[in-house]
Order: C-alpha cells, then structure tokens, then sequence
C-alpha cells in the first residue's frame, strides 16, 4: 500500500507540479494557456471528478484537454491508482491524462498506462543517478586584470587662462585647483558649446591594457577644445592624464548545478530527464 502524504503535501506537491508544467510551457514559448488546479470536471455517466492539473488548449482547430493525477507517495504508485485515473478520463472523455509521482511506479504500471496511451512522469528534486552523464560541479579559475588609478592630473591651458583673465601669468598656475572627487562619474569634461562628451570614469575605461601587470603607468588625453570645472570655474584644457597599475586578481568560483535546480521531469517510457531550474528555464 502507498505511503501517503498529508493533505496539505498532497496540495503543495500538486501546485509545485503545476509550476513545473508552467516552467515547461514558457521554455517552449507558449504563455497562453491557462493551467488551473484542483477543478471539477463532469463526467458522461453525470458524475464530477476532481482534477489536481488540468489544462486544455486549440490546435489547428481542434481542442486538446490534459489532466494531471498527482500522488506525493513515498513509494512507488500501484497499477490500482492508474486504473482509477484511467476510469476518470474514460468518463470524461476526450482528454489526455499524465499520471505524476514522486516515487515512480510500480511493476505493470508502464505496461498498463503504454497501452491506455497515459504518459508517466516523475517530477521530483533529482537524485544522484539523474546526475549522470551531466555537469554537477563547476570549477571556474577566473583571472581579472583591473586598472587601480592612482592618480589623475589635468593640464590647463595657460595661454587661454591668461586671455580670459583668469590668472596673470604662469606663474599663478598652482592657483587652479580641481574638486577633490576627480575620480566620480560626476566630473566630465565639455565641449566648447558645454556639452558633456566625456566623464571621467569613461575616460578610465579607456585606458590602455595589455592584459599583463604593470606598475605607474601613465596615459594622457589630448583635447583640442575641452574644458572641464575648477575653483576658478570652466576652464580650458590640453589634456586629462592618468597614473594606474594593473594587477592580476585571481579567484576560483564553484558552481554547484543542484542549487539551481528546482526539480526534474522524468519521462518513465523513454527515461528523458528534463532539469527545471529555479529561474523557470528548462535544460
């Protein structure tokens, strides 16, 4: 006799097999159907028979109805449950019926539901013989080369200093002074009409790399017509300059493919396995 679960697991496994029906439906590009749980179905000899999944949908004109029995046994179903679900669609009639289990079946089963054309499944968190044959665990040795800035300068353009009357002479150069916060995205460099056509993270990003360590590098930008702001206010200059080292990060990252998966869906006739992941994508 069949270990059953209590009411609520009964529920909850019935739901979490609609879910995984769903999972399935979007993998495959259809969102318009509607699975329901738990509905009433009425029968021709005038009897309702309760459903746990059902579905039903057009194609090429004709409709398609599917019922799902759903049993959340901790052994394997017996051929009594199937024949009873096979009473319930012949009553119905005109649908297709999926007998789900937790357990799988026990012997005769197959034979019976192959020939009364009732798909058998499993659906369940996978066991260790379903990882055979598939990658499990991943090993990831990643290697990253970023630029650590360690410092910026930006060279004003004295003689447009001077014309403007913003300094004297070049020897008030070290009165221009630029915001301590260089380094955010927030200062950018202007073009002569003041739009922004750089920042100066972007101007980061641009800095040569050759994918090996390096210690004081130093780029410049030039500028033809730039200007970026100062404590003396918009400015025109030759060029933003950078002084960075490239380290080599390494790390190792392991990804265990059984974290993300919700369930399988085990076909009991062909034994093909379908891994849903908890992000509702199908492999």
């Amino acid at each position: 006799m069949e270990a059953e679960a209590t009411t609520n697991e009964n529920i909850e496994y019935e739901i979490f097999t609609k879910e995984i029906y769903e999972s399935l439906f979007r993998a495959d590009g259809i969102e318009n159907i509607d699975i329901q749980h738990n509905i009433k179905l009425a029968g021709r000899s005038g009897c309702m028979h309760q459903i746990d999944v059902y579905w039903e949908f057009k194609l090429a004109g004709e409709t398609h109805r599917v019922a799902l029995e759903c049993k959340n046994y901790n052994k394997e179903v017996s051929i009594a449950k199937v024949r009873d679900f096979f009473g319930v669609l012949y009553d119905v009639g005109n649908i297709k019926g999926i007998f789900v289990s937790k357990k799988g079946f026990q012997s005769g089963v197959k034979l019976f539901a192959d020939y009364y054309a009732i798909s058998l499944k499993e659906v369940r968190f996978p066991e260790e013989e379903d990882w055979k044959g598939r990658l499990k665990t991943l090993h990831l040795n990643i290697h990253i080369m970023p630029r650590k800035i360690k410092g910026i300068y930006i060279e004003p353009d004295i003689d447009w200093l001077i014309e403007n009357k913003m300094i004297d002479s070049i020897n008030d150069k070290e009165k221009i002074t630029f915001p301590k916060n260089q380094l955010n995205s927030e200062v950018f460099v202007y073009n002569e009409g003041g739009s922004k056509i750089h920042s100066i993270i972007e101007l980061q990003e641009k800095l040569p790399h050759e994918y090996k360590e390096g210690k004081d590098l130093q780029h410049a930008f030039s500028f033809d017509n730039a200007y970026v702001e100062s404590d003396l206010g918009r400015i025109k200059i030759k060029f933003v300059g950078f002084v960075y080292d490239i380290e080599n990060v390494s790390s190792e990252l392991i990804l265990e493919a059984e974290e993300t998966v919700k369930a399988i869906i085990k076909d009991v006739k062909s034994g093909e396995i379908q891994f849903v992941n908890t992000d509702g994508s199908v492999r």
